[in-house]
This record gives structure tokens, C-alpha cells and sequence, in this order.
């Protein structure tokens, strides 16, 4: 066996012998289904050869599908047999579209008709295997003509994984280009200086696109003196030491100032290449923060130090913290570790006195003599306690005035000398001497500290050498400034370099001493370490930012005035509120800003920011200088100083017009169920009336017949006359809990239609309709909502007196970030009624909804009322809105729901002609009579009890008798006894198939909404007619449960 061959020339004949076992697998195909034409002795194929080339076909991993010329599968191999899960004997024959449903036949001829003009094609296309499963496979089509036969050779492979694989890295890269484009730091990726790529932060702090600087050098927008910084940070990043070290690069914007930043770089490999990842963190603001606080505490630090009053800081257990030089001059500073405040034998006579101090209050001692080796002197001294926020104590101060009378000149210049001596020996900070060649002559015990550098190595060394490299230059010049003059002294901050290396932060001052004769030659410098002072800054700094930002993230409105009553403090919202920006009213009086309104109308601004309690909560309107105004909630609270001193007023003010509304709301509501209680009884009364008002009525239909006209048409007349008084109780119900819809899915668009052509019929007002096409189905009683469009359709009618223009619109509204809080989360149909009439004025608008409330001369004022209940129990909103002149604009909210509209079934009744046995429960008279008159008339029997415990009975006696009731009508309310509900559930005990019928004429009761989820089969409601009452009891006994 030869095993030179390479790996291509192997594939190449594994190619070839694939090629020519399917010509010979072909062509034996043809012989056979075409022996007409070749015989089989023709044919030069061996059994041999074709058993070779079938088992290397057979055996390849690549999927093979042979096809005819008309799509027809005549052969697989094993592998494309295995991915597809079709047996070779169930796939061949059928046409391709099996596993390709888009290669039908016409596509399919497509395809062959133009793999015979370019013999190859190559095509991405989907499998669906016997499972179902899908792949994506690469499919190869190779056009082949043996013996004048048409075939069609099929290669494929699946690259479903693949596809996956470039789908999730394409998505993987897109994320990380949204994370690199969106982080707040400017982020370049470049090699050497040069750059490729930069993200979207460039822009936005440098005002540099990526493509502007795409492929050119980085030193071309950066400082000159950041050039060496980065050349360092290039020669970190190659030993790994760039990720990890801070570099300070200063870019050079298109405009405006330089932009610090703090960078860090890391290595990466892209395309075989190495790059550098630098990200550059703008810190311009806080480094200019970092100087202002520098700069503010070396002030605060001078003032004290230089102030001629003695003071001294002491931890709050008393021992030293820091003295100043006035400190110094009476008491030294020799404070060993073990020295306390409280324990100083000098306040030994003052014990109660110190103890103040840990009470966190104040005591002064006056003409305190005090003895020290070399003098004596009478001292003025005040100590007190400074606590912090927490109102803990954080240290104590002493103030000491020397109120001994000048002593003889020679004796002050003598304890001044040796103050002086002692201030230089044992000072808290750094004291150096510097000849006029720039050499350290002389040093103290802090000065060395700060430098860990022995004083006797600090003797004789070069200024400048104390200094990094990068500075060394610039504190030499100001030296020499300094000794010629041409500046008074020195003050700065800058980095020192200890004698460790380690460079540290510090604060520097030199002057050249002074004397009566001139200058002499040296200058005495001061160096102070601020590397704790900076972090502390650092955390005061950080500690501002976050009150700001809590400041600014309040939802109340914050003013703060000085005592003054001057703003010097407003957060956002305060300035949205004012509609006046904080650096306007900085320093105005908070009247030129704010205006308080009380209920009378008078401007109280004045005397609330000046009297009102703190911890008292007002509500006042606040009126801005643009006229808006709002119902607010105001309160006060007062900051005093350590002295009790006023010293500024936080106002608090917040917006109530949503909470205003709901108090509105709730009150409306409280009204019309007060109303609705007597409402409810009076309509549940009259109901029964009207039953057997109507049902005689009915009765007497049946009975006249055709032969009275005069009194049929006196019947009829009373009742269409009871009919309008059912209408109102059922308007009478509805203001009560009585009136609960019964609710069903409605179209919305067909309501309001249908609600518009009934109101505007024989009008010339002109209707204009802005309908959304894919309107939200409702879920409503559509006779109580189609009562409230009619009610607002007609108030609009009215109100334009039947001439003018009325806008209809209707829209789903989702309320799922609860935008609307007078309205549930969720989906609902908005409708909006717009009428171009007179306007309602503004002093009545809340009235509207009031039951009896009207401007109309004619009318019962329930219309709204009645209109407002509605809504509300179908968990909806109504508002209005109104302007004299302009119109009246109302906007109904009703839920939405997911449903589809039932076809409704046929009103006609079932006529049951069987003589019927019914139990009825009902505890009226009159309408007892009215059932016994019905029933005798179409030949039912009947047994009638008035109470629950009676129809128990009953109900188990025709049982035991064989003789059961065909159905049970049941009043709802039995009053003193058991009522409908509670009857049923012991019948239904009894006889679960019982068939009951609820009746009632005032609906509070779940029963009569949601009859069916209690077992009743029907629900007839009062007052009814024969019609209603038949067609519910035979609809009953026929087992169809129908709503009446």
C-alpha cells in the first residue's frame, strides 16, 4: 500500500471513484427501467465494479441523492439516509419535496432546466426529516446524462451547527460593540501610537469622530507634555505593567480647554496582530475639584495657623490633634502620647467644667492665671465641643487670648526667640532652610519624617532633588523667582519623593527671611504632607456629589432660603415647579420666585416662609410667575447653627393635583352611594309592584284579545306607562350597589354607532368620527354603557342647541405604566365626545357629576349621576373638561378584553306544551295571585310558600309522593326568613339536577350577575311580563339555560 500520497491527491481519487459509481450505479438503474432499449448484456458494468463503487458511495460521510429528471428519488446512501430518517426502500420513489417542500414540481424543473445549461449548482436550502426536525444543509446539484438518460447527482452536507455558530459569534461581536461604544470612558485600540479603532466617547468628550482619527498618530490630540506619560504607558504595556498603573494623558479637544484623563492599558491579539486597549477616564472636574478643595483647606489651614488668636484641636478623649502658632507661643508643643485635655493638671480646679465638653457644651474661664517655667500671663479661654451630623462629638477646640499686659521689650523678644526655636525643633510641620545655591542647610525632625530621609542626609542636598523628575525643573525656576525677586514667596502643591522612592502629596511655601537691614541669604520653607488630607477631600467631595444627587432625585419640589429668606439652594423639581432655573433665583427672595395662595385668595408667601410651624403640613396654591398654578402641600423646616442661630429654612413643596383629584373622586362616589342605598330600596319596592302591575296587564292582553279595541288599546297604553317606570327604577338601581352590570363582550365600535345614530337622528349637527380600525373589544352591560353614550350624546346635542360639530373618537389605550392614576392597570377603550357648544363654567364643572345637579331648566339631574355609577361599577374612568366659548370635551375609559363577540341566540321561546309541576318561593301577595292567575292559565300546577324553610318541605314531599317539580322559582329576599340562595343550596343537597329559576328586583346580590356559578339554570329579574315568565321556565325545562 502506497502511504506517500497526500491528503489532496487521496480526496481527489475518492472524488473520481465517487463520480464514476454513480455513472455505473446509474447506468444499472436505467438498464433496468429502460430494458427496451439496452439489454443486459450490453452493458459493461460488472457485479464487481458495482459492488466497489457502492460500498465506497455507501460508506462516505457526505449525504448523495440520486435523482431522476422529474424530481423522483432513486437512490440514497447511508448518510443521507441516516439525516433525513427515511430507510432507503421508504424514500425511493417519492419526489424531493418531501425533504424540501419548497421544490415542488414547477420549481424543480426550474432548477434542472438550469443545472442542464451550467451542469453545477450550489444551494443553501432546508431539510425536514421524517421527526420533522429541520436542518440547513449546503446542497451541491450535479447534471449527469448516461446512456441518453437525464440524472441528477445531489451532494450535501448539514451546516445547522455552523450557521448557529456564525449567528451567535455575529451576535456575541454586536454586544461587545454596543458595551465599547457606550462605555463613559473613551476607549482606543491602537499599535504603537497609531490608532484603530476608537469608540463613540472620543467624540463626545474631544469633539474627535473615530473616523477622523482613524489610522493617524495619538500624539496628534493629546498635550505635548503627556507625550513622555504615554510614551511610558507604550513601554509598560510590553511587560504587562500598563493594566495596572494609572498614566495622566491630557487630550486636546477640537474646542475648549484640555481634558484630563486617567488611563490604563492591556494587551490584546487581533488578526495576529498585538495591540494596545487603552481607556481613558475623564477626570478634568474632579481634578479641578481636587485643587479647589487643595486650595480651599490650605486657606482654612493658613487662617488658623496664622491667626493671632490661640486655638488647639483635641480628639474628644482630649488628647492633641493640632495647635496653631498663637497655641504655641503660650503653651508649646510638647504633647507626649499619654497627654490628655481632661487630665492636664492645669484645669485640675475645673473639673466640672470638662465634664461640660463631653456633653457636648461650652465653658469659659476668664482671667486664668497661668505659670509656665519663664512666665507668667492671664488668659481669656473658651473651649467647646464640634459635633458632626450625627450629633456626636468629633473634637474640641480651644480658644486662648493672652490678656497679660505687654511685658518690657526685652523680655518679649527673648520668649519670642525661644518660641520660635521651639517651633522650628518641634513643629507639626516640615521646616526646611535654603541657601541662596539652591542647598538644604538646615531641616527639622518633620520635614525629615515627611522624606523618611535621615536630617543628616537631608543637609547639603540639592532643593530640587526632592522633587520627581518631571517637576524638578519648574521648583527650581520658582526658587529662583524667589530669590530674585520676582515673586514675594511660594505656595504650591506638588509631589515629593521620599527617600523610598515612594512620591507623595504635598503643600509647599517659601519666603525669604526679612530682617530690619533687608534679606537675608536663605529662604525658610514649609512642607506640610496632604496625602491623607487629599483622600479625605476626596470622600468630602464624594459625600457633596451624593447629597446633590439625592437632592435631585426627590420627587418634592426643595427650596432652601438663607435667614435672610434669600434661596440658596432649589433642586429640579423646584425648578420645574417655579419655572425658573436655579442660577436665576440664587440670592432672590423666595416671593420673587413663589407665590402662596390661601383658600381666600390672598398672597401669603410672606408670612408662611416666616411663621409657619416646622412639622406642620399646609395646603396652599402655588402660583409661579408664568400664571400656572397648583394645589400643593407645604411644610417648613428650620436649621440652626452651634449657637442656636437660625441659620437657613428647607421649604418642602408638593404637587397634590393627582391626590386632589382622587379626594374629588372619592367624595363623588361617598355622595352616590348614600343616594344609591335609598335608591335601591325604593326601586326593589316598586319593582314588585310593577310586576304584577305588568303582569296583569299582560294577563289582560290574553284575555281581551281582539275584540275590545277601546280597552286593548287603554291596556296597552298602561303598559307602555309601566314600561317607562321600570326604565327608571332600572336608572334608580343603577345609582344604588343594585344596579350591578351584567356584563357580556361587546363591540366597541358597533356601540358607538349604534349609540350616535339613535342620539343624533333628525339632527343637523354634523358627526366627525376618528375610529381606530383594530378596536379592542369590551366587556360591559351594554344596556347601561349604551345609557351612558346616549347621556353624553345628548348632552352634547343639547348643548349645541342641534346645530354645530361633534367629534367622535375612539382608541385602545394600554395603562400598563399606570400614566392614568385614576385607572387600573391594563388595556382599555377610550372614548372621547367633543361638542363645539356654550361650555360648562369652570365654578360648576365639579358639580356635574352630583345626583340632581342641573343648569337645564327642564330635567331630574340624574342623567350624569346615574351615567358616573355606571362607569365606576364597570371598573372604568368618565372625566371632562370644559372652557366657556370653546365646548365640553368628555373622555370615557372602559376595560378591554381578549375576547370574541357571541352570536346571540334567538329570543323566541320553547314551548313546553306538557303540564308543568312548579314550587314557587315568594313572600308578595300580589304577585302570588298574579303567578296562581298565569299558571291556571296555561294549565301548570303549582305550589306557592313564602318562606325557605316551607319550600324545603315541599320540594321532599313531591319527592317521597313521586312526584317532582319540573322546576323551582325562587324570590332572592325573603325578608326575616331564608331567601333564594341559601334555599337552593339545600334543594340542590336534596336533588342535584334540580332546575330553579332566581327572581329578585333589586340585583346587589352575586347571585343575580353570576347566576349560573350558583346552580340556578335562569335568572328572571323584576319586574317581568307572561312573555319573560314563560319563555324562562319552558327554556328551563328543556334544559336550556338562557339569560333573561
Amino acid at each position: 500500500m502506497n502511504y506517500d500520497k497526500t491528503a489532496a491527491a487521496l480526496e481527489e481519487e475518492i472524488s473520481a471513484l465517487r463520480t464514476e459509481l454513480i455513472k455505473k450505479e446509474t447506468a444499472l438503474l436505467n438498464l433496468k427501467n429502460k430494458s427496451d432499449i439496452f439489454s443486459s448484456d450490453k452493458t459493461s458494468v460488472s457485479n464487481d465494479e458495482i459492488s466497489k463503487y457502492r460500498f465506497i458511495l455507501e460508506n462516505t460521510s457526505e449525504e448523495f441523492f440520486l435523482l431522476s429528471s422529474n424530481g423522483r428519488i432513486l437512490l440514497v446512501n447511508n448518510s443521507a439516509s441516516e439525516s433525513i430518517g427515511y430507510s432507503q426502500i421508504e424514500i425511493q420513489g417519492e419526489h424531493i419535496s418531501v425533504l424540501n417542500p419548497d421544490m415542488n414540481s414547477d420549481n424543480f424543473c426550474k432548477l434542472f432546466a438550469e443545472l442542464k445549461d451550467k451542469k453545477t449548482i450550489s444551494r443553501e436550502i432546508i431539510h425536514i426529516a421524517k421527526n420533522g426536525s429541520k436542518h440547513i444543509k449546503e446542497m451541491r446539484y450535479v447534471y449527469m446524462n448516461i446512456s441518453g438518460s437525464d440524472f441528477v447527482c445531489a451532494f450535501s452536507h448539514d451546516i445547522t451547527n455552523k450557521i448557529k455558530t456564525l449567528n451567535s459569534l455575529k451576535e456575541s461581536e454586536e454586544r461587545y460593540r454596543a458595551l465599547m461604544a457606550n462605555l463613559p470612558e473613551i476607549v482606543i485600540i491602537h499599535h504603537n501610537d497609531m490608532i484603530i479603532y476608537a469608540n463613540d466617547t472620543l467624540e463626545k468628550i474631544t469633539g474627535y469622530s473615530a473616523q477622523e482619527v482613524y489610522g493617524k498618530s495619538l500624539f496628534n490630540i493629546i498635550d505635548t507634555a503627556s507625550c513622555d506619560e504615554f510614551n511610558i504607558l507604550l513601554h509598560d504595556s510590553l511587560e504587562d505593567k500598563a493594566s495596572t498603573d494609572l498614566y495622566n494623558i491630557v487630550f486636546i479637544p477640537k474646542t475648549g480647554n484640555h481634558i484630563k484623563t486617567e488611563s490604563r492599558s492591556i494587551k490584546i491579539h487581533l488578526h495576529n496582530q498585538t495591540l494596545n486597549l487603552t481607556v481613558f477616564a475623564d477626570v478634568t472636574k474632579r481634578k479641578a475639584m481636587e485643587e479647589l478643595l487643595s486650595k480651599e483647606h490650605g486657606i482654612l489651614n493658613r487662617v488658623i495657623m496664622k491667626n493671632p488668636v490661640a486655638m488647639a484641636i483635641f480628639e474628644k478623649d482630649g488628647r492633641h490633634i493640632k495647635s496653631n502658632t498663637a497655641f504655641t507661643k503660650i503653651f508649646g508643643s510638647d504633647f507626649d502620647k499619654n497627654y490628655t485635655l481632661f487630665s492636664d493638671p492645669i484645669f485640675s480646679e475645673y473639673t466640672c467644667e470638662l465634664e461640660k465638653l463631653k456633653r457636648g457644651e461650652t465653658f469659659e474661664i476668664n482671667n486664668f492665671r497661668y505659670r509656665n517655667i519663664n512666665s507668667e500671663c492671664f488668659l481669656h479661654i473658651t473651649v467647646f465641643s464640634i459635633k458632626n451630623a450625627d450629633n456626636v462629638i468629633d473634637c474640641i477646640v480651644a480658644i486662648i487670648e493672652d490678656i497679660t499686659a505687654e511685658k518690657a521689650d526685652n523680655d518679649m523678644r527673648k520668649k519670642l526667640e525661644e518660641h520660635l526655636r521651639n517651633y522650628f525643633d518641634f513643629p507639626l510641620i516640615g521646616l526646611g532652610i535654603i541657601s541662596e545655591n539652591y542647598l538644604i542647610t538646615d531641616a527639622n525632625q518633620k520635614f525629615s519624617e515627611y522624606l523618611k530621609t535621615d536630617r543628616s542626609k537631608l543637609i547639603g542636598k540639592k532643593y530640587s532633588d526632592i522633587f520627581p523628575d518631571k517637576t524638578k525643573n519648574e521648583m527650581q525656576k520658582l526658587l529662583s523667582d524667589l530669590f530674585s525677586e520676582k515673586t514675594p514667596f511660594i505656595l504650591t502643591e506638588t509631589k515629593a519623593v521620599r527617600g523610598d522612592g515612594e512620591e507623595i502629596d504635598i503643600n509647599i511655601s517659601a519666603r525669604i527671611v526679612k530682617n530690619g537691614k533687608g534679606y537675608l541669604p536663605y529662604a525658610i520653607v514649609v512642607l506640610q504632607d496632604i496625602t491623607e488630607i487629599k483622600q479625605t477631600n476626596e470622600k468630602i467631595a464624594d459625600e457633596r456629589e451624593k447629597l446633590f444627587v439625592t437632592l435631585k432625585s426627590i420627587t418634592e419640589a426643595i427650596i432652601t432660603i438663607d435667614s435672610g429668606f434669600k434661596i440658596i439652594l432649589m433642586n429640579q423639581n423646584a425648578e420645574n415647579l417655579t419655572k425658573v432655573p436655579h442660577e436665576t433665583a440664587l440670592g432672590k427672595e423666595v416671593e420673587n420666585v413663589l407665590t402662596l395662595i390661601d383658600e381666600d385668595g390672598k398672597n401669603i408667601t410672606h408670612e408662611i416662609v416666616r411663621n409657619l410651624p416646622d412639622g406642620t403640613t399646609n395646603r396652599y396654591l402655588a402660583s409661579t410667575k408664568d400664571g400656572t398654578s397648583i394645589p400643593a402641600e407645604i411644610s417648613i423646616s428650620s436649621v440652626f447653627d452651634k449657637s442656636g442661630k437660625l441659620s437657613a429654612k428647607v421649604l418642602t413643596i408638593k404637587d397634590i393635583s393627582e391626590k386632589k383629584q382622587h379626594e374629588e373622586n372619592m367624595l363623588k362616589s361617598l355622595k352616590l352611594e348614600s343616594l344609591g342605598i335609598l335608591a335601591g330600596g325604593i326601586a326593589h319596592d316598586f319593582n314588585n309592584i310593577l310586576t304584577t302591575i305588568l303582569g296583569n296587564i299582560s294577563l289582560a292582553k290574553i284575555w281581551i284579545g281582539d275584540s275590545e279595541t277601546r280597552i286593548l288599546k287603554a291596556v296597552l297604553d298602561a303598559e307602555k306607562a309601566s314600561i317607562k317606570a321600570k326604565d327608571l327604577t332600572h336608572q334608580l338601581l343603577t345609582l344604588s350597589k343594585g344596579g350591578l352590570p351584567v356584563k357580556t363582550t361587546a363591540s366597541a365600535y358597533e356601540l358607538i354607532i349604534d349609540s350616535v345614530d339613535l342620539a343624533f337622528h333628525s339632527s343637523a349637527i354634523i358627526c366627525e368620527f376618528d375610529i381606530q380600525d383594530d378596536l379592542w373589544n369590551i366587556e360591559i352591560d351594554e344596556s347601561q354603557i349604551s345609557q351612558v353614550l346616549h347621556n353624553l350624546l345628548l348632552n352634547a346635542r343639547q348643548a349645541m342647541e342641534d346645530t354645530g360639530k361633534v367629534i367622535i373618537k375612539c382608541s385602545n389605550y394600554s395603562n400598563d405604566d399606570s400614566s392614568n392614576p385614576c385607572l387600573e392597570k391594563g388595556n382599555y377603550v377610550r372614548f372621547i365626545i367633543q361638542d363645539s357648544g356654550s361650555g360648562i363654567p369652570k365654578d360648576i364643572l365639579p358639580n356635574i357629576f352630583d345626583p340632581y345637579f342641573t343648569t337645564k331648566p327642564t330635567g331630574h339631574g340624574l342623567g350624569l349621576a346615574i351615567s358616573y355609577s355606571i362607569v365606576k361599577n364597570h371598573c372604568g374612568h368618565i372625566d371632562v373638561e370644559s372652557e366657556i366659548g370653546s365646548g365640553t370635551v368628555f373622555t370615557l375609559y372602559l376595560p378591554a378584553i381578549d375576547k370574541e363577540i357571541k352570536e346571540k341566540s334567538s329570543n323566541e321561546p320553547v314551548i313546553n306544551n306538557q303540564r308543568l309541576h312548579i314550587l314557587v318561593l315568594e313572600d308578595e301577595e300580589n304577585i302570588l295571585t298574579l303567578l296562581a292567575r298565569i299558571f291556571e292559565h296555561y294549565g301548570y300546577e303549582y305550589v306557592f310558600t313564602s318562606d325557605g324553610k316551607n319550600t324545603i318541605k315541599e320540594y321532599e314531599k313531591s319527592i317521597c309522593e313521586g312526584k317532582p317539580f319540573d322546576v323551582v322559582l325562587l324570590d332572592l329576599t325573603i325578608p326575616g326568613g331564608m331567601g333564594g340562595k341559601e334555599t337552593f343550596l339545600n334543594l340542590k343537597k336534596i336533588n342535584p339536577l334540580v332546575k330553579g329559576v332566581v327572581s329578585s328586583g333589586y340585583s346587589n346580590d352575586d347571585a343575580m350577575s353570576n347566576f349560573l356559578e350558583y346552580g340556578f339554570s335562569a335568572r328572571i329579574i323584576k319586574p317581568y311580563n307572561i312573555e319573560d315568565l314563560i319563555r324562562t321556565i319552558t327554556e328551563v325545562v328543556s334544559c336550556e339555560k338562557q339569560q333573561i
